[in-house]
């Protein structure tokens, strides 16, 4: 059974029809309890939230093993107890997180996340022409700078603003909605600074990526 306790995404149609129980939100709650699972693995960002905490100790009561798949690779003290083993996506993050865990009695393992690499695919030139006319963006001599994530602007701002200034070319696309510190005021009124709501899915993304020419990461 899989619970997407928060939302949904695209890949639940796909799901159930390959015979695999989905239930969303927390109206599925119940459902997911009452399935009664020997293994629970539960996607987070490892950070300390009293929701998860609860799902993890409802889980942990009925005497299921709980295992974490931690996207950030961070060390979240407050499950203690309720972890059996913490999966880290990267050799990286698995060698930070040990580092960090100090007395922290987790054992971790490295399983990076699986990609569908038959949907995670570069979009068509149709497509891309297309996502690039709803940012406003028109000629072939533009060039694209994308961001998706918790954005510190205090690190960002001046560097992307020295970019647009200097290259009239330059386009930055932007996805609101991940966290971190607000976007400027000047730079979320520049023409050439395209915001992008929150997307969901392998298939949303993939045009993300692929309608730009180069994607910010931070350090």
């Amino acid at each position: 059974m899989v619970w997407g306790y928060d939302r949904g995404g695209e890949s639940a149609d796909e799901l159930v029809g390959e015979g695999i129980p989905v239930v969303i939100g927390e109206e599925g709650r119940d459902a997911a309890l009452a399935f009664m699972p020997d293994v629970v693995n539960l996607h987070r960002a490892s950070i300390e939230n009293p929701y998860e905490t609860e799902i993890l100790r409802q889980f942990k009561s009925q005497g299921a093993k709980c295992i974490e798949t931690s996207v950030f690779g961070r060390v979240d003290k407050s499950v203690e107890g309720l972890l059996d083993l913490s999966l880290q996506i990267s050799e990286w993050d698995l060698s930070r997180w040990n580092a960090w865990k100090g007395k922290y009695r987790v054992p971790g393992a490295l399983f990076p996340n699986p990609v569908d690499t038959d949907r995670f695919v570069r979009a068509s030139a149709d497509d891309i022409s297309k996502k690039r006319d709803a940012w406003g963006i028109t000629g072939d001599t533009a060039f694209v700078i994308g961001r998706i994530g918790k954005t510190d602007w205090k690190l960002l701002a001046k560097p992307l603003r020295n970019l647009l200034t200097q290259n009239p070319v330059v386009h930055f696309a932007h996805v609101e909605d991940y966290g971190g510190s607000a976007l400027p005021d000047d730079l979320k009124t520049h023409p050439r600074v395209h915001i992008q709501p929150r997307m969901k899915g392998s298939k949303e993304l993939s045009l993300f990526y692929s309608a730009c020419d180069v994607c910010v990461s931070m350090s």
